[in-house]
């Protein structure tokens, strides 16, 4: 492997076609980029046992519900953020900011990518954006044969989401909300409005979910001079692959799948999850607080 000269984003580290260790071991990089797993951030809320209904608030029937993944396939490795583009373009990060790329080969998932991010962000048309721990922002450039991986990006957020070349957004740590341009010189335009969470789909569809669990759907492409349509419900991490395939979940690990009807908009998924990643082909994966990950399975018979 070239060398590299270490900052804050660079890991001085070989790829790997093993799972990827919930805490990475002898690998070098910023001990100043200690990432905080998202599980401890979340806001635990009786108004987000689930999206607002009453049936949700009794302790032991979660328990049992977030026990149950009859509906996933566990895959090996170990990831605190996850993000899905397609079947194939699969990327997560893991405690220790470590980055890591979707194989294909469900035996020996994990190829491990130079870097060092807090959240990642796929699309269905390849394109890869993380952010560190530091609010840095980067765009994976790996794939064009160059030997950094990463171009940096003007500006700082702290959730970054990718939908499409084109259709990238993210939120900023004063909960900022932000669309790219599509010109690095002055890559970002400033949305109305105030999120902790983005969700932007490969068809433009976008999503966000606020501090307070309330979650909001964008508008402003369709006239809107309000910019969002605000949706029943309250949930903590939301992920969007199409207008259709819009998943999130809750301050209680709670899993939910948009319905399409916006009056009742939620049905509750078995299992238990912190972070989810839909895509546009209505592949789902997801990771728990423990870094297990998982891959939903529901929607294939037998």
């Amino acid at each position: 492997m070239i060398p590299r000269k270490c900052d804050p984003l660079w890991a001085t580290c070989s790829p790997v076609t093993t799972a990827p260790p919930l805490r990475g071991k002898g690998i070098p990089r910023d001990k100043t980029a200690i990432f905080r797993p998202f599980h401890k951030s979340l806001r635990v809320s009786a108004r987000l046992y689930g999206p607002g209904s009453a049936n949700h608030s009794d302790a032991h029937s979660r328990w049992k519900e977030r026990g149950n993944m009859a509906h996933w396939q566990k895959i090996p490795g170990g990831l605190a953020a996850i993000s899905a583009g397609s079947r194939t373009n699969v990327w997560g990060v893991n405690a220790d900011a470590n980055i890591y790329r979707f194989t294909g080969d469900d035996a020996n998932p994990w190829i491990q990518i130079p870097g060092g991010l807090t959240d990642i962000g796929a699309a269905a048309d390849g394109t890869v954006w993380g952010v560190n721990s530091a609010g840095s922002i980067y765009r994976y450039t790996g794939d064009q044969g160059d030997t950094n991986h990463w171009q940096k990006i003007p500006g700082g957020l702290t959730r970054i989401s990718a939908g499409s070349r084109t259709n990238v957004w993210g939120v900023n740590a004063n909960g900022n909300i932000y669309r790219f341009t599509g010109d690095d010189a002055n890559p970002w335009i400033q949305i109305p409005g105030g999120l902790t969470d983005i969700g932007a789909a490969a068809d433009g569809t976008v999503w966000g979910v606020n501090s307070a669990g309330s979650i909001y759907r964008y508008t402003g492409d369709q006239g809107d001079t309000n910019h969002w349509q605000k949706i029943p419900g309250g949930l903590t991490r939301i992920s969007a692959g199409s207008r259709t395939n819009v998943w999130g979940v809750n301050a209680n690990g709670n899993i939910y799948r948009f319905t399409g009807d916006d009056a009742n908009p939620w049905i509750q998924i078995p299992g238990g999850l912190t972070d989810i990643g839909a895509a546009a082909d209505g592949t789902v994966w997801g990771v728990n607080s423990a870094g297990s990950i998982y891959r939903y399975t529901g929607d294939q018979a037998g």
